[in-house]
């Protein structure tokens, strides 16, 4: 008879390899917004850094969704301008665990795949891409649906919505009734 905990760790195994597998299909799936570098992206990367390779672009990438996925949604190259993320790769390095020479490969690349999209097409306000991100959603909508006031809606206060068992999001106005008034006859 096997050992039980030999027995445990067979069973284990077809799980450890399930959950490796829904892992990397999650990171690639989630990497796939991430454009990978083409030739045009070495001749831009060049213009910085003349010894830049297409190795080091894809290894650069590579680093970047391995590293930067795991406390963040990645942000697509296009969102700052190419100058920009040198300050955000140089703070967020040490939090990422990347060695100066690693930061300075996903630097290089999200600065030369930063540079495929014209400046106009790029908008970083105060608060960074959060805030770009919500005034493209607003510009969408209002573009679709055209610009309206938004409309409140009245709620029912809690009392009510504890004796009745439920959380009802529109107020319920009931028509005056009018008054009975007692006659003395």
């Amino acid at each position: 008879m096997a050992h039980p905990s030999r027995t445990r760790a067979r069973r284990r195994a077809p799980l450890a390899l399930a959950a490796a597998v829904a892992l990397a299909v999650a990171a690639a799936a989630c990497s796939s917004g991430i454009p990978r570098p083409t030739d045009a992206d070495v001749t831009r990367a060049r213009q910085t850094w003349p010894q830049t390779t297409r190795a080091d672009l894809e290894r650069g990438r590579e680093l970047y969704v391995a590293h930067c996925s795991g406390c963040h949604p990645l942000h697509a190259p296009r969102e700052y301008p190419p100058d920009a993320w040198r300050g955000f790769v140089d703070e967020m390095a040490p939090r990422a665990m990347l060695r100066p020479d690693e930061a300075d490969l996903v630097i290089r690349y999200l600065s030369a795949a930063a540079r495929r999209w014209p400046a106009r097409d790029r908008t970083v306000t105060a608060r960074g891409a959060v805030a770009d991100r919500r005034a493209r959603e607003v510009a969408s909508c209002e573009a679709r649906f055209g610009a309206r006031p938004q409309r409140t809606r009245a709620r029912i206060p809690l009392r009510n919505r504890r004796a009745r068992g439920r959380t009802p999001t529109i107020a319920r106005r009931s028509r005056p009734q009018p008054l009975a008034i007692a006659t003395a006859s």
